[in-house]
Parts: structure tokens; sequence; C-alpha cells
């Protein structure tokens, strides 16, 4: 909401006694309300009161000074010395800049002003918020500052509709969008001030394009008066954010705020993508109209039937397979259920990317654990010895090395990612859901293969046993070995939470080591950003209220973001955070002895993490014995303050 001025007040502004005593040529600022406040001077025992905003650059009149010219008095502004006359608010004769000024009345009972009534009506920031809300808008993520101030007061104002989670640094807001967007297939909103706040978006924003997760990004701008010539954060906005967004506009007028918003949100949700809303200052601040711009009749299904033709051969090709195995990427996480369900019908195995860890629960006789650098030995060995392939939803990342000397089917809904590296036997474009949905009613149901069933049941006892001993290799310091650390918390993690993964050594233990059963797992794939976990933990507090929050990283990747702790804290998310702490950047040592470089720049100082969780009001825990932590976890999981659990690890095993 915007003010507008209407019928006249009178406002006390303090007592007789105090009016009386107020020092001749004093200057000071008065509160009126909460919205409105005056610089008030006291010249010759008469009170004179002007605004206490300069129309120039918004100074603050009431810390001015005061100055004689050609015999008049003028309140000086402190940041560029613009000069008001006190009996009428102008500028000396030769300029047109003015302020308003107020009658003072003197009465028995004290000093009053009289000042304008202001009535509360629709901006265009109110405007935007009311379409954000109408297309299902639960959160934002960001920081309120000078050139996004009305955007701030129009979320505000339905903050029980949406609410507003204000960070430490932007870059954690981005995160926080690009989890939400993950979790929740709906934009995930962040918010800005023009200049460094917006730049600070960029990594996040990177994240969430890469990874095609929805999310919408709101960019200050300063007045549209000081654009060109290098004003005070002026940065070209549009052409900055030109590369990590699928679409982008400038909010100009309220006739067409509306729509723009409801675009913006429509190319998010339906490509997958970053969208931009630039939003000058002065324009959030104008008269708008609530324009209703329903969700309803603007998006269509993307469930798409696929081509019978192509169908065919998928069927096909499945039957004739001797031993088939199903790897599922990112795109058919959400189909887990239908997925299991082929896989009893066909009695194959499931291998997961890194990304869609939790795709299917390492519980399940047909669930072989993750592909790739962050894999196990029982999914590369099942993909091993396959024929035949069948790829739902993934993008065949280097990283995950898919075969592609076996025959493949790859099911995607973009077109674009089939046969994107390499040509696959059999493309089809359809959703996921519904094609395997369809080839479990189509293809008979095979026999229970008892000796495929006892292979992968042996494969898994092997790779237990294996994990068991690199959980007890000795060493002579405190340290927890990482395999032990994630037999603990498959244990006790609650098979409903919601775990965000870090970059480094962490992520890659948690893909080997860790047991998923249900839980929903999301990081930061493509771009592989350390500092994801905490921030993106934040995100997924809004996303999923009911469940409980896990987010797993090392000392180097919390450190990037270490103040948004103090962010869960003030607002009462409690979050978990498993901290593994070697004391240095653990990836990049390995990494450089791999390439026989020697070890440069990786050791880190660090505070004592419990601690300093503490002293942020939460809760803190070290741990240096391996028997202390399955209680400490346990205490963590009931604790409704957000939780670091500190784990000593050791840097030379992953």
């Amino acid at each position: 909401m915007i003010e507008k001025k209407e019928k006249k007040i009178w406002y006390r502004v303090f007592s007789k006694e105090e009016a009386l005593n107020y020092k001749e040529r004093a200057i000071t600022k008065q509160e009126i309300n909460k919205n409105k406040s005056i610089a008030l001077i006291k010249l010759k025992n008469k009170f004179h009161a002007l605004d206490n905003i300069c129309p120039h650059q918004k100074g603050p009149l009431g810390e001015g000074t005061l100055k004689e010219i050609e015999g008049e008095c003028y309140l000086v502004c402190p940041f560029h010395a613009y000069e008001f006359g006190l009996k009428d608010g102008l500028a000396p004769p030769e300029y047109t800049d003015c302020v308003n000024r107020y009658q003072t009345e003197l009465r028995s009972d004290g000093l009053y002003v009289e000042i304008p009534e202001l009535r509360k009506i629709t901006s265009i920031s109110d405007q935007i918020v009311d379409v954000l809300i109408d297309w299902g808008a639960k959160a934002v993520f960001g920081m309120i500052g000078h050139s996004n101030l009305a955007m701030g007061e129009a979320l505000r104002i339905r903050e029980k509709e949406i609410r507003f989670i204000g960070v430490r640094h932007e870059g954690a807001a981005a995160f926080a969008a690009s989890a939400y967007g993950k979790l929740t297939e709906e934009p995930g909103i962040c918010l800005t001030i023009a200049g460094p706040g917006a730049t600070n978006l960029l990594t996040g924003l990177y994240d969430a394009k890469l990874d095609r997760a929805p999310v919408l990004a709101l960019t200050g701008q300063i007045e549209t008066q000081f654009l060109g010539p290098g004003a005070f954060q002026e940065i070209d906005l549009m052409g900055t954010f030109a590369d990590v967004t699928g679409w982008q506009q400038i909010v100009m007028a309220s006739n067409n705020a509306s729509e723009l918003t409801a675009l913006a949100l429509k190319h998010s949700l339906i490509h997958g993508d970053v969208t931009q809303l630039s939003l000058p200052d002065e324009i959030q601040k104008k008269q708008g109209k609530i324009k209703k711009i329903p969700r309803s009749g603007r998006i269509a299904s993307r469930k798409i039937r696929p081509d019978s033709e192509e169908f065919e051969k998928v069927v096909k090709l499945l039957k004739e397979s001797n031993y088939l195995t199903i790897i599922v990427g990112q795109g058919g996480k959400k189909f887990r259920t239908e997925i299991q369900n082929l896989a009893e019908t066909l009695e194959c195995s499931i291998v997961t990317t890194f990304k869609a860890k939790g795709a299917i629960s390492d519980n399940h006789p047909f669930g072989c654990g993750v592909l790739g650098s962050s894999g196990t030995p029982v999914g590369s060995s099942e993909v091993r010895q396959a024929d035949t392939l069948l790829v739902l939803g993934s993008s065949f990342s280097e990283k995950t090395s898919i075969p592609t000397d076996k025959k493949i089917i790859q099911v995607d809904i973009d077109p674009l990612i089939i046969g994107k590296r390499k040509p696959v036997t059999v493309p089809l474009l359809a959703d996921i859901g519904i094609t395997v949905s369809m080839l479990c009613e189509t293809l008979s149901k095979k026999e229970k293969d008892i000796k495929r069933r006892a292979k992968i049941k042996k494969l898994k006892e092997v790779w237990r046993i294996e994990k068991k001993k690199r959980s007890n290799l000795d060493n002579d310091q405190k340290v927890l070995q990482p395999a032990l650390i994630f037999s603990v918390l498959s244990d006790f993690i609650p098979e409903d939470a919601v775990i965000t993964i870090d970059v480094g050594n962490n992520a890659y233990a948690f893909g080997r080591y860790f047991e998923v059963k249900h839980q929903e797992i999301i990081l930061s794939g493509y771009l592989g950003s350390i500092g994801f976990a905490f921030p993106a933990a934040l995100g997924a507090s809004l996303a999923r209220p009911t469940k409980k929050i896990f987010a797993i990283a090392g000392d180097g990747g919390f450190g990037q973001y270490l103040a948004e702790f103090l962010t869960a804290v003030h607002y009462n998310l409690p979050i978990v955070l498993i901290l593994l702490n070697n004391q240095q950047l653990g990836k990049i040592s390995n990494e450089q002895r791999v390439e026989n470089f020697p070890i440069f720049a990786t050791t880190l100082t660090n505070p004592n993490f419990a601690k300093y969780a503490e002293l942020c009001g939460g809760v803190g825990y070290r741990v240096d014995n391996s028997n202390d932590l399955p209680q400490i976890v346990e205490k963590a999981i009931e604790s409704n303050k957000p939780v670091i659990i500190e784990i000593m690890t050791d840097p030379l095993t992953q």
C-alpha cells in the first residue's frame, strides 16, 4: 500500500513543558506516527515543521543545519546541502526544489503540528504480490533495502498468506529459492535491492537454471531518473541477468504489472527455468490496481502420452532383453512408485544418478544405489552386466557415466535431453509416469527371478561388509570415519525427512554410504556449488514445513554461509546441520594429490562450530567419539531449535 494525503489532523508532538525547554535553533527529527516523521526547528521562540526527507536523495533533514540567506533562514540537508526555507519549505529563488511545511500551534497542553491524514491506496507492489499469492506462492527469500521498500511493505501486509524470510546474504536467498523450486516444482521466489544485492543472486540462480528448478527473481532497481550516467548502484540488470534467465522484463506501469508477473511465473513453471522482474524504485510505489490473473486456464497439462509406434519399439526391446537395468535420473525421481512397480513386473534392478538418490529405497530387493563417482559397486555392477538400459529422466552426465555401448531406451519430457550426448536405441518423448504405467499394463509380469534377486542381495551384503570395515579404520586422532557417520545417520534420520547436500567429500561419502529409505534429497547438481546445503535447508523448511530438515555439509561449504544459521534461529526453523569438519577443503586436497600437485591453500582455520551454534541461540554438539553419535542425533531430531552436530572427520577418507 502507498499513502495519499486526505484531510488534515493536529498531532501532539510533546508537552508544553518540553516545548518551553526546547533549545533555540535546535533541530530534531520527530516521529508523528510509524509512517511519518518531521524536522522540527525552534527559531526566535517560534516552531517550524518541515518534512524530514529531502526530495533530492532522501537525506534526513532532522539532522541538518541552519543557514541565513538574505535575511531568511534555511534548513540545510546534511547529505548534499540542499536548502529549504523555514517559512515556506521552498529552496532559494534560483532552485525549484521544495518540501512540505506544516503549521504548528503551542497550546495549553503541548505543541501540535497539523499533518495531512494519510489514506492507504493500492500500489504496483501490492498488485504484484497479489498475483504471486493467487498463483500459489507461499514464500519469498531475500533482503529488504532502499530500492525495494515498497515491495517489502506489500509483502508485510500479506504476511499471513505469503511468508518472507529475510536472509543475511542474497546468495542464500537464491539457493533457498532454488531448493524450494526443486522440491515443489513451483517457483521459488527471491527479492533483492539493485546493484550488489541483485548480483549476489547469480550463483544460486545458475544452480536453479542448470538443474531446471523454477525460480523467479524480483530485483529492485534505482529510480529511472538516475539511470544512464552511472549512478550509485546502477547496473544494467537486464544485461547482467540475460544469460541466467529464460525470460525477463522491466515493470514500468500498473496496466501490465499483473500480466508480467503472471508471465514470469508461467515461463518459470513451464520451462523449469529462472525468470526475472526488474522493479524500479519509484514504479513500485506508484498507484496500482488489483487485476486478477488466474492460473487456471493458463497452464496446460504436460502429461504427454508416448507415440504408439515408438512405444511398441520400447515394448519389443524390453521383451528381448536378457538382463535389464533401470536407471532413474532427476526427471524420473517423483515417479518412484510407478518405477518400483515396473521393476517388480520385469524383475530387474533399479540404479539412480546421484541427483535422483532416494528414488528407490536401498532396502528394496531391486534397489542398487547410485551410479557414478558418488556411487556404489552394487549399482555399477548391475549396469555393467545389463544388455539393455531403460533410462528415465537422466541427462547422461559425465559424472554418472552411463555406458553407451548397450541398447538404451531413453524416456524424457524434454526433446533436447534425449540423445543429447550420444544417440540412443529408442528415444521416447513422453511423460515418464504415464509411460512407466503403460509398460506395467502392457508387459506380462515375469516369474520371480530368484537368481537375480540373490545376486543383488549378495552384492549388497559384500558392500555392507566393506562399509563396516571402513567404519572401523584405526587412527590415532579423535576423528570419525565417513562410513561410520553415514551408517549411524542411515539408522536415525526419519524416513520422511528432507536432506540437503553440499559439495565435497561429504557429498561423495553420502552417495556411497548413506542407505536411503524414503527421504527426499536435493543437491546442487550440474553447477556443483559449494555452500548450497544450509541455504537450501532454509528453502526446504518452507517447502516441506511438516518434515524434519537435515543439511549435510563440510566445514568449507558451511563456512560460506555461516551467518544463515542466525536466519534459522530468527525464524525458528529447526534445521539439523550435520557438519563434517576435517579442517580443510578435503576434496580439493584429494584432487591435488591425484594430479600430483603439492597440497596448497586448502587448510582451514575454523571456530568451534558447536559453540558457534549456541552463541547464535541454537543447539550445538561436537562429536569426536563414535559412541556419542547415535544419542546426539536422537537429541537433535527432538530439538525444536536449529542444531549443529559438528563431527570431527578424517581428511584422508571420503
